[in-house]
């Protein structure tokens, strides 16, 4: 997928807005282009999980997100997701490179950004799910990109269908990448 300049454009017309009741201003903000991953084993999961909470430690080949919320004056504007499928022994040394399969399970599930009281998204998991075959990226662009307010905690939650749990597959981990643009002030 390529990023451009309608992706810099949406960032700034939601700093823009969120600008006029004083929270954020674009003029006093340096954009920079980024990503973030979480990956994960969701093996014998069910009911709601939360990607991130208050536990999320940076960690390299596993998730480059420490904590549930941003230091201050950084403010993160994601505006694409994609979750991907992984064989490998080991959670970080897993390969995302092929698409291994989804369990149908997950395929039901919907994945939610809350940020305090707020659900800022809300989608079904087969709407981020990477092409088949992997073979050229995939992401869901965002109709309403994701603001994530600097010093406000946020959780990233799949919830499964009731009653539904994922099968247990050993060596099949799962992936989060997100598309974003940080405006630092």
């Amino acid at each position: 997928m390529q990023r451009g300049k309608n992706t810099i454009i949406a960032a700034a017309e939601t700093l823009k807005m969120k600008g006029q009741n004083g929270q954020i201003s674009f003029e006093n903000s340096i954009l920079t282009d980024t990503a973030y991953y979480i990956n994960f084993d969701a093996n014998g999961v069910g009911g709601i999980f939360n990607l991130v909470d208050s536990k999320t430690k940076r960690i390299v080949g596993i998730t480059n997100i420490d904590g549930q919320m941003f230091l201050a004056g950084k403010d993160v504007i994601i505006d694409s997701l994609c979750l991907k499928a992984g064989f490998g022994p080991t959670i970080d040394t897993a390969d995302y490179s092929e698409n291994f399969g989804i369990d149908p399970r997950l395929k039901n599930a919907e994945i939610r950004f809350r940020h305090g009281k707020n659900i800022l998204s809300n989608l079904p998991i087969t709407q981020i799910i990477a092409n088949e075959n992997c073979i050229e990226k995939f992401a869901r662009n965002l109709t309403a990109p994701i603001l994530l307010q600097s010093n406000k905690e946020f959780e990233i939650q799949i919830e499964l269908p009731k009653n539904q749990n994922i099968s247990n597959l050993p060596n099949i981990f799962f992936r989060l990448e997100m598309t974003a643009t940080d405006a630092r002030k």
